[in-house]
């Protein structure tokens, strides 16, 4: 039998090199230089952010249709395929929410602020749309579809998954959403590999922006509701139990909430671990009804004369990017200028 070959390295790493540094270049001038500052539509600036992932799809497509085709790897799934993917990304929210709360450590959550910008302005249907759907399948596409395809040619399939989410945690730009979104990278990419399509890791990630979004708006409301109420009580001269409150001493406070955040903790802790464990079965589950098992217990295993992935191109553009989000929260703390 024939072995196969792996070039080294391939174009299509130069490919993505190249594309995140113009995705950089792109995100700076559009912060520093005013370029969409005409536009006052929240969900229109952020439709053509999300629309710029699209540029590698294209030049791919262009460039090779058959190589895009099968990089692409939109195979059709059964719904039993889906519906685990829903409940994988149930499991995960944990393990997720865990990395999310450390690094609000030294960092601010820019998610819950990105989001919430819109949230006066835009409805909720339309932000789903955008924010939702759409970032969820460009995103994908580009992620698991064209970096993970290209990055497989290498025959060296675990590392093509942990660069491809390495590579998707830093184009979020910053060290928030870095972490967990690599973390989720990596589940996706081994979905992918374990269902041979990218359909369940974008149901995942339509999934994810889905309750986060929801969940934002509904804690919005229900602040404005609050709001509302308040000032209505304080107007009838009923404000005894925010009196009540406030008259609670620093001391007490500080405890309730020490105990409070313990509790969350723990908490958080043991369901991060029920949900791992939970997960890995899923994904077994997966594989064995998309008859991939043995892809998937192989996928440690590199190829017979694999190359590697990372050439002089990409490797720029990944330190370009991890510069750039040291400086961003150097520049937070005040370290820099």
């Amino acid at each position: 039998m024939k072995k196969q070959s792996f070039e080294k390295p391939r174009i299509e790493s130069t490919v993505a090199g190249i594309f995140m540094l113009l995705s950089l270049l792109f995100l700076y001038i559009l912060k520093n230089g005013g370029l969409l500052s005409g536009v006052n539509s929240y969900a229109l600036v952020m439709f053509i952010v999300e629309a710029v992932i699209l540029c590698p799809i294209l030049v791919f497509l262009i460039w090779d249709k058959k190589s895009f085709i099968s990089m692409m790897r939109f195979k059709q799934v059964k719904v039993r395929i889906v519906l685990l993917a829903i409940l994988l990304e149930i499991c995960i929210t944990p393990v997720l929410a865990v990395i999310n709360n450390i690094t609000l450590l030294f960092t601010d959550n820019v998610a819950e602020q990105s989001l919430g910008g819109g949230l006066t302005e835009t409805p909720y249907i339309l932000m789903i749309l955008v924010m939702g759907l759409f970032p969820a399948v460009c995103e994908e596409a580009c992620m698991r579809g064209v970096f993970l395809g290209a990055f497989m040619r290498s025959g060296r399939k675990m590392a093509a998954i942990v660069i491809s989410a390495a590579c998707f945690g830093l184009m979020h730009g910053n060290a928030n959403q870095f972490f967990y979104a690599t973390a989720m990278g990596i589940v996706s990419g081994i979905v992918v590999e374990a269902t041979g399509s990218i359909i369940p890791s974008i149901v995942m990630h339509f999934f994810s922006n889905f309750v986060s979004i929801t969940y934002l708006y509904f804690e919005h409301y229900t602040q404005v509701a609050n709001d509302q109420v308040s000032t209505m009580l304080s107007e009838l001269g009923k404000s005894d139990t925010a009196q009540a409150v406030n008259e609670l001493s620093p001391e007490l406070a500080g405890k309730m909430m020490t105990t409070v955040e313990i509790t969350s903790l723990i908490i958080s802790v043991i369901l991060a671990v029920v949900g791992t464990l939970a997960a890995i079965r899923i994904i077994r589950k997966m594989a064995e009804i998309s008859e991939r098992t043995e892809q998937l217990r192989t996928l440690k295993l590199p190829e017979k004369n694999a190359s590697r992935i990372i050439n002089p191109v990409l490797a720029v553009a990944i330190l370009v990017w991890i510069a750039d989000i040291v400086l961003i929260e150097l520049a937070k703390h005040g370290i820099v200028i």
